[in-house]
């Protein structure tokens, strides 16, 4: 009885959303079709769909009740994962309706941006005449209502690169048959979100991560400001692979007309690409590389079109920013790791900049350097003035006064080493794999993905947002890096679902288990090399 009732117990805690699932677990050899589709209907309408808004077809940031604020960018992986599982339906004859719901789920999403955005009309006409971030687009909405959430000084808006990648999926989804766009004035409008698109090589902005610079000092400034603009790469990126794929395109699909045609300056747009080349592989002046030029130079932009640009970029993102729980974001990032003052919305200069290394002085009995904070005190700057006045003057200072390096002195930025870990960017690179055709690293990326996901009550895999070093850990991880254990958010765990990351996994396993392939989820073929590319249907009407 007791044997008995241990392995009862062990069944239900296997069960709980605290026990890491391993991948194996969801996969089932020589199963049907349908139930393959069946699992992975489930799995979408239980960690998506069911947060979807009913009026506006958004999704929120949280999954719990009280979040009402949605984001452009997260919902469109939202709507992107339900149109994936609906090209997978496409391929069964009695799919008991799910296509047809699943394609619009998608669709409410995207028109429920489209309709926030052209509540915004009149900024879209401000910003074509000065990109200023006071008056670009909103890019985070009341999720039930559609409205306006953070004002400009309150929330970071300007960001061209969540612009780009409605434009992106919108031409994609219109290509695979669906039907987005309605009217004449929804096409005008979207032909002023590509005018403003295609200035993103000149027009600052706050980047995927929607801090600025690296910095996180609230600057935008090209000019100006010491510090370049943040995720300026990623932008630039999104824009150029927005713009290829929107020129010429017929908004209205196979029903439309000549008037329905959206066109790009190209002029505009060789900047951009020009541009792009220029920075990579780095991401921008102030971020050495950054994990958010995946989705940029892979799926779904396919912003490169140099395969050895592509592959120094990925190297290079890989080298540095790949760990044991995902990728960092970039290096020295400090969200929400425990160093971080989260009462602060900016840091401080001294917080990104390296503390230098302490010299010795016999005289004062302790190590002094102007850049420490306990230097500052009057009688440390007296007293440094004075020693360095003293080795200016007076030839042959004697060895007693001569300043000595701290041995052992190792200086850390504040956030080093320590930076939060993302398994969103493992299955980033799992897509890759499928895309490229290298399996080797989707299985890689499999195997690194398996013990970081939890399983919920349904039996479904739960993404973690991020995984950090607890508080009591950061010295010792920033004494030997890789050493200390990482725990995983609240995003992900304790019924809460990661709806950006959740909406991807659903992608890149239809990828993995063949039920959708990259010509189906890419049907403008943007993965092709441009050389191999063909003129994709629905440009340039025939009428």
């Amino acid at each position: 009885m007791a044997a008995n009732a241990r392995t009862h117990r062990k069944v239900q805690r296997l069960g709980s959303i605290y026990e890491p699932l391993k991948l194996s677990f969801l996969q089932h050899t020589d199963e049907p079709l349908w139930e393959k589709l069946d699992r992975y209907y489930n799995a979408v309408k239980t960690t998506i769909l069911n947060y979807q808004s009913p009026t506006t077809g958004l999704f929120p940031i949280k999954t719990c009740s009280t979040c009402k604020e949605a984001k452009v960018r997260d919902s469109l992986y939202c709507a992107a994962s339900a149109w994936a599982l609906a090209l997978a339906y496409r391929r069964i004859d009695d799919d008991m309706g799910r296509t047809h719901e699943m394609e619009h789920s998608a669709i409410k999403c995207m028109r429920g941006i489209l309709y926030c955005y052209m509540r915004q009309a009149d900024k879209v006409e401000q910003f074509k005449q000065d990109p200023n971030p006071s008056k670009c687009l909103h890019s985070v909405f009341n999720v039930d209502t559609g409205d306006e959430v953070h004002s400009y000084s309150d929330y970071h808006h300007l960001q061209i690169d969540a612009v780009s990648l409605f434009l992106l999926y919108l031409v994609e989804m219109i290509c695979s048959g669906l039907q987005i766009i309605y009217n004449t004035d929804e096409v005008s409008f979207i032909q002023n979100l590509v005018f403003c698109v295609e200035r993103a090589y000149r027009v600052p902005d706050y980047g995927m991560w929607e801090r600025g610079s690296k910095y996180n000092n609230g600057s935008t400034e090209l000019h100006s400001s010491n510090y370049y603009i943040s995720s300026i790469s990623v932008s630039v990126g999104l824009a150029k692979a927005a713009l290829e794929a929107i020129n010429g395109f017929n908004l209205f699909g196979n029903q439309g007309c000549s008037w329905s045609v959206i066109f790009v300056d190209l002029d505009a747009h060789n900047r951009n690409r020009q541009t792009l080349c220029s920075l990579l592989p780095r991401e921008s002046r102030s971020h050495n590389t950054d994990a958010a030029l995946l989705p940029t130079i892979s799926y779904p932009a396919f912003a490169v079109d140099d395969d050895a640009l592509y592959s120094q970029t990925l190297d290079k993102i890989v080298r540095k920013l790949r760990g044991k729980y995902g990728f960092k974001r970039f290096l020295r990032d400090g969200y929400r790791t425990a160093n971080e003052d989260k009462e602060r919305r900016f840091y401080k200069p001294a917080e990104m900049k390296a503390p230098s290394c302490r010299q010795f002085y016999p005289e004062a009995g302790r190590f002094i350097a102007k850049d420490d904070a306990e230097s500052n005190s009057l009688c440390d700057r007296q007293f440094y003035q004075s020693v360095e006045l003293l080795r200016r003057n007076t030839p042959g200072v004697p060895a007693c006064l001569q300043p000595q390096r701290a041995k052992k002195h190792r200086p850390h930025w504040l956030f080093d080493g320590i930076e939060c870990e993302f398994p969103i960017f493992f299955i980033h690179m799992m897509i890759d794999g499928v895309f490229r055709g290298n399996q080797a690293q989707v299985k890689e990326y499999q195997e690194l993905l398996a013990p970081i996901i939890f399983q919920s009550f349904e039996g479904h895999a739960v993404i973690p947002k991020y995984y950090y070093v607890p508080a009591d850990f950061v010295e010792a991880e920033q004494s030997k890096h890789g050493s200390q254990k990482r725990f995983p958010s609240n995003s992900g765990r304790d019924g809460t679902i990661f709806l950006c990351g959740q909406a991807l996994y659903n992608i890149a396993m239809l990828l993995v288990d063949e039920l959708i392939s990259p010509k189906d989820i890419d049907p403008i073929h943007r993965y092709v090399p441009r050389q191999d590319q063909r003129n994709v249907s629905m440009r340039y009407s025939n009428q």
